[in-house]
């Protein structure tokens, strides 16, 4: 959830502010209200995070990427930890005693890549999980202020994503767009094949399984939508398989 969104009916919520990675006083004017601040210039509401405690005081807050926040926000989440209240442009103070504060960072992960290659691992291996948090408490530590580091209860270093889990990652994708498809009328199957070609392509120990879902989108919902248009009889069974190198498609009657 962003700000300005509706905060849901449930007992337990997500909210994510919304952070900039600009640092000037605009982007602090622009960004700070959102958070602890009324929303609209007549300042006939409390700030969004304030409101959402308000209505749900048992919530998960996630700042997602923290380094990239203004330092200003930071002393303000100095506040949070320490105090455990915060009040906004109304004066009105809420209570973080049933919160749940989530901080995401990716310091660290430029070294990372660094390392690896330094140490001339090949694409798809991964370092020991050691070397990956000795690396990222450096670059928090160079990042944060010991005051900031200091209020963090618990540093959660995530282990890399190997090949096995990003297969599992692609068999995910590909499920979701069988069922598109099958929303549509084609019935689609893919044989374990598919995940793994998508995996030798678009996956890397640098850069994760973000290219995943690019290499699903061109190279196999592409042809299928092209089957769709062409006006495929939707009876039968569309079985994509590997052959050659690339994908094919063979329709079961």
């Amino acid at each position: 959830m962003r700000g300005g969104d509706e905060v849901p009916a449930c007992r337990l919520c997500l909210v994510r502010p919304e952070l900039a990675d600009r640092r000037g006083v605009f982007a602090l004017a622009a960004r700070l209200p959102s958070i602890a601040q009324p929303r609209h210039v007549g300042h006939e509401d409390g700030g969004f995070l304030t409101e959402a405690l308000t209505k749900h005081p048992e919530t998960i807050v996630l700042f997602d990427e923290i380094e990239k926040a203004h330092p200003r926000l930071h002393n303000l989440l100095l506040q949070i930890l320490e105090d455990g209240i915060l009040t906004d442009g109304k004066g009105r103070t809420v209570s973080f005693e049933h919160t749940l504060i989530v901080l995401t960072s990716n310091a660290g992960a430029r070294e990372m890549i660094q390392a690896r290659r330094r140490l001339g691992f090949e694409r798809h291996v991964t370092m020991a999980h050691e070397a990956l948090s000795d690396i990222a408490s450096e670059a928090l530590e160079a990042s944060f202020s010991p005051e900031f580091l200091g209020r963090i209860d618990e540093t959660v270093v995530f282990r890399e994503l190997d090949a096995k889990t990003a297969v599992g990652i692609a068999q995910r994708q590909l499920g979701e767009l069988a069922g598109r498809a099958r929303r549509r009328g084609l019935k689609v199957a893919f044989t374990p094949a598919v995940a793994k070609w998508v995996v030798d392509r678009g996956f890397s120990s640098d850069y994760g399984a973000r290219e995943l879902r690019r290499i699903v989108t061109r190279e196999i919902e592409g042809p299928l939508s092209r089957i769709l248009l062409n006006g495929t009889p939707r009876r039968g069974l569309i079985r994509a398989r590997i052959h050659g190198d690339a994908p094919s498609f063979e329709l079961d009657a």
